[in-house]
């Protein structure tokens, strides 16, 4: 007559000695950014590097205790447990599993919350947080991120990406030429506002691309009849100094 209420008693000890191992483990769950490091000033797109102890990262998918995968997070703070985290310019998913990748950030002070999220992006309790500062200080460093902006510009442009995802990559050259624009005090006196003239017509084309509805509107908005774009000799002297400075052509 004992046995059952024996067996249940047993039961519900071993269910609460699980419970108590899972809050163990997330208690053990750590997320770290390993670079950049706190306190960076770094010009151009930030290449991040991220690890995890405790949890195993894999790619985004099936939902599994003990998996996840890590999301960068700017200038928001980290999510309660749970949350499922957006997804934009400012939420950067690394759903391939990745531990290392690049983020873009206009000029500026900004903070980064490392989160991982299980499978289906729900925020889970592994986070780290810095501090760092996005922005050009010298020449050199000016026509590393013109380049970046050239590079990233040229294989969004040669991608099969869907519409969006491309316009997702324009926010980024976006934030580049934003961090060009800010640093124009270091490009030679005598031909900065040549210069000038060529970031501000590139971030219209940024623009145009960012808010158009497809390829094609932003073409016809751009260069059709009516287009916004000025004649290449509008722009030809800040072409030249960042092709003799640089050794980037953006013509």
């Amino acid at each position: 007559m004992r046995t059952a209420p024996l067996l249940i008693a047993l039961a519900a000890l071993a269910a609460t000695s699980a419970c108590g191992d899972d809050s163990a483990a997330a208690d053990e769950q750590t997320a770290t950014i390993v670079a950049p490091r706190d306190g960076d000033r770094i010009a151009g797109p930030v290449d991040v590097e991220m690890v995890a102890e405790g949890i195993t990262i894999v790619p985004a998918g099936e939902v599994v205790p003990g998996e996840g995968h890590f999301h960068v997070i700017a200038d928001h703070d980290c999510l309660a447990p749970g949350t499922a985290i957006a997804k934009d310019a400012d939420h950067v998913h690394f759903g391939s599993g990745a531990s290392t990748g690049t983020i873009y950030l206009a000029p500026g002070t900004h903070s980064l919350c490392l989160q991982v999220g299980d499978g289906a992006h729900a925020a889970l309790g592994a986070t780290d947080s810095i501090e760092i500062e996005n922005g050009i200080a010298s020449q050199d460093e000016f026509c590393d991120v013109l380049a970046a902006t050239d590079s990233l510009m040229t294989a969004i442009e040669a991608s099969e990406d869907t519409w969006a995802v491309q316009q997702a990559g324009y926010e980024n050259v976006r934030r580049l030429l934003a961090q060009l624009d800010a640093g124009l005090e270091h490009v030679d006196a005598d031909t900065r506002s040549d210069v000038g003239e060529l970031v501000h017509w590139a971030t219209v084309i940024a623009e145009t691309l960012l808010a158009a509805e497809s390829a094609e509107a932003a073409a016809d908005q751009l260069w059709g009849p009516d287009g916004l774009l000025p004649s290449d000799g509008d722009v030809a002297a800040g072409e030249q100094w960042v092709l003799d400075t640089c050794g980037v052509s953006v013509g």
